[in-house]
């Protein structure tokens, strides 16, 4: 079975590539591209997690807090208006439900970084950052609580 965290990091890709997703967009999970790959992405990957343990009697939970990382890229002449679309698509859909489904319990939008290089044709990326809250069994963390 898959753990929690490989549960929430598919419902983010299931959720991007949903319907109303930017055209000509590929959503991938963990790739890595250098920053000048043609067309439009959006990459998910986990960035870092911290755990607790949840205030229960037993203390057979853990709280966790998963810092999940969607980079936008594309290319064009006013590239930051090119992947406006694209974040714009990120967070609306991510924060439509919070619980991702059901796997998480809430949703947060962090920040936003910008990058870009100039080489044949002006590539950018955005990176957005969410931090995904949710709750295992501290001894399992593919069990839910």
């Amino acid at each position: 079975m898959a753990s929690r965290r490989d549960q929430i990091l598919a419902a983010v890709v299931a959720i991007l590539n949903g319907a109303g997703k930017p055209a000509d967009t590929t959503v991938e999970r963990y790739r890595t591209l250098p920053l000048t790959t043609e067309g439009a992405w959006i990459l998910v990957y986990p960035m870092i997690e911290a755990t607790e343990r949840a205030p229960t009697p037993s203390g057979r939970l853990a709280r966790r807090k998963l810092r999940v990382r969607c980079e936008c890229r594309a290319q064009g002449e006013q590239v930051d208006q090119v992947l406006d679309p694209l974040l714009l698509w990120t967070v609306k859909a991510l924060m439509a439900d919070p619980s991702l489904g059901g796997v998480a319990i809430n949703v947060q939008e962090e920040a936003t970084q910008w990058d870009a290089e100039d080489a044949d044709k002006v590539y950018g990326a955005a990176a957005v950052d969410f931090t995904i809250d949710y709750q295992t069994a501290a001894a399992d963390p593919s069990a839910a609580s």
